[in-house]
């Protein structure tokens, strides 16, 4: 808020520069970008243990070896030559043995025999062929493996690839709304800055402005008070003479005192003439509920012989405050201080409120104030 000087409300520069909502949606776009680049997470490849298995089978793969008693084929071969070795065997011993009156002879079994190792040479005529059939084999199961490892390590790349293309805009999105965000912070920042500046410098301006007005103002009204207190004065002393003036026929002035309320009294304190009694004082011991309390009220109060002019300040609402008062002892109407401050409690429809009060001095009358109000009224 301002003040009496000056409209400028400098309290709304008191929590520091606030962002724009244009600054905190670019500052969300920026988080927003970071978030996705810190949470991306690492490359994952979905057929990694396909590939890794690939890989591996080329890599652990042993070296080409032949086992000829391990070849199958060869042993199917083995069978069938060496049956049908036996069989050629018996066949030529049957038939040598027929040419010689059917009997056996060396001849027969010597001819039979060599049949047989024909047999047997004709196996071993095969092994070079059933060698370069399994090499084949092996040759072929290799580029089966490279091609599987191939496909899959092409594949790969490409996911690579992909993963490495959205990472890479994911960062040059965080740069721009990174930029954007401090763009519009600065700007944002150099009006709010620029705005404060001028705001300070035209209020204090506006307040030494008003303040040296004031003291002006304060000058000229103690010049008028003090010429209207000399006047006030010379009245007053004349008064004086024309009361002495009018009563000097029949009082004695040796019987005659002037009390602190300005009134003239005779020696047994009998009031005389009261030429600043006030109309409509009411005397009171402490009880004060016959007096409105609302906020704004005033009224006047004659307590021991001493007026008072009370002011009712409004309604106290600091619950810290009326639970204190409410520890007090008192009655409605009553009065009672806390914390140097006196107020009037007033209950109605078991509602318990506490005006605020104070006291001044009353139609030229110098009291000490609250407190001597105070005991008097609760003495």
């Amino acid at each position: 808020m301002g003040n009496k000087y000056t409209n400028i409300d400098l309290s709304k520069y008191d929590n520091g520069y606030q962002e724009s909502d244009e600054v905190r949606l670019a500052k969300q776009k920026q988080l927003t970008a970071e978030n996705a680049v810190n949470n991306y997470g690492d490359f994952q490849y979905g057929k990694q243990s396909e590939y890794d298995n690939a890989m591996n089978a080329i890599l652990n793969r042993k070296g080409f070896s032949y086992d000829l008693n391990g070849d199958a084929l060869y042993q199917q071969y083995k069978d069938n030559y060496i049956n049908q070795g036996k069989q050629a065997m018996m066949d030529t011993m049957g038939q040598a043995a027929a040419m010689t009156g059917g009997y056996g002879n060396s001849y027969a079994a010597t001819v039979g025999n060599q049949t047989y190792q024909g047999y047997l040479q004709n196996l071993n005529n095969v092994i070079p062929e059933l060698y370069q059939m399994a090499l084949d084999r092996y040759n072929a199961e290799g580029d089966r493996l490279a091609t599987n490892y191939n496909l899959l390590a092409t594949d790969r790349s490409e996911a690579r690839s992909d993963y490495e293309s959205k990472y890479n805009k994911l960062v040059a999105d965080r740069d721009y709304y990174g930029n954007r965000y401090d763009a519009a912070y600065n700007k944002d920042y150099a009006v709010w800055n620029d705005n404060r500046t001028h705001d300070t410098t035209q209020y204090w301006n506006e307040y030494n402005a008003g303040y040296q007005a004031e003291q002006d103002q304060i000058a000229n009204d103690l010049a008028s008070q003090q010429l209207k207190l000399q006047q006030d004065q010379f009245d007053w002393e004349k008064e004086q003479n024309n009361i002495e003036s009018k009563y000097a026929g029949w009082i004695n002035p040796d019987n005659i005192n002037v009390n602190e309320n300005g009134d003239l009294e005779d020696l047994d304190g009998n009031v005389i003439f009261s030429p600043n009694k006030p109309i409509g004082n009411v005397s009171t011991t402490g009880d004060v509920s016959q007096f409105k309390t609302k906020s704004g009220d005033n009224f006047d109060v004659e307590v021991a012989g001493k007026k008072y002019r009370v002011e009712n300040h409004g309604e106290e609402t600091d619950t810290s405050t009326t639970g204190e008062l409410d520890k007090i002892t008192a009655k409605s109407g009553q009065v009672v201080t806390y914390d140097g401050k006196m107020y009037v409690k007033q209950t109605t429809n078991d509602t318990t409120k506490y005006y605020r009060i104070g006291a001044t001095s009353f139609l030229g009358l110098q009291t000490p104030g609250a407190k001597d109000l105070y005991a008097a009224l609760n003495g």
